[in-house]
């Protein structure tokens, strides 16, 4: 499954996206007001590279899973949640074109002898575009998801300062999604 991390292209089996950003000028910037946060206590040079391997633990969240939540709090799809299936057995929802907005706010808390330090916190964005999908509704649970087409932006922010930032170009998304068991509205 395509998760946050995949997005972002966060990939834990190559090292080179980290020293990407953590090199980055705007990293070097948030890097000295995390340093202010952390009141001066001296921490070893792979305190950083470590804390964003962190931060990439939080942002394994399936994008599936995301674009299923946001439709479930859209009117057009609420109005199923206790419906009756017609003669064929579930409802076929079409979502022409609609942009479902994630925002995630994952605080990381570094720990040194036992001390726990200052709480950081990053934001995180996450904007799809999706046009031409087709829900299959059953029973007020969303059984399966015909793709459509889908282009994406999102970001990773600390204190104001954008430490990564992505777009995508429209691509068509291939198949159908199935959720086993459903997914209540």
């Amino acid at each position: 499954m395509y998760t946050i991390n995949d997005f972002f292209d966060l990939h834990k089996d190559s090292s080179e996206w980290l020293a990407v950003l953590t090199s980055s000028p705007e990293f070097k910037q948030a890097k000295n007001l995390i340093s202010q946060e952390l009141k001066g206590i001296q921490v070893p040079a792979s305190f950083y590279e470590l804390m964003i391997l962190k931060l990439s633990e939080a942002l394994d969240l399936e994008i599936g899973d995301l674009l299923v939540s946001g439709w479930r709090k859209q009117r057009e799809i609420a109005q199923y949640r206790n419906k009756e299936n017609p003669p064929g057995g579930s409802h076929t929802v079409p979502l022409l074109e609609h942009t479902l907005v994630s925002k995630h706010s994952p605080t990381i808390q570094p720990v040194i002898n036992e001390v726990p330090l200052a709480k950081l916190k990053f934001d995180i964005t996450l904007k799809l575009k999706i046009k031409g999908a087709i829900l299959v509704i059953r029973d007020g649970k969303i059984m399966q998801v015909l793709a459509g087409s889908c282009s994406g932006s999102g970001s990773i922010e600390y204190a104001g300062f954008t430490l990564l930032e992505k777009k995508t170009d429209s691509l068509d998304l291939p198949g159908s999604l199935t959720f086993k068991g459903g997914v209540p509205i």
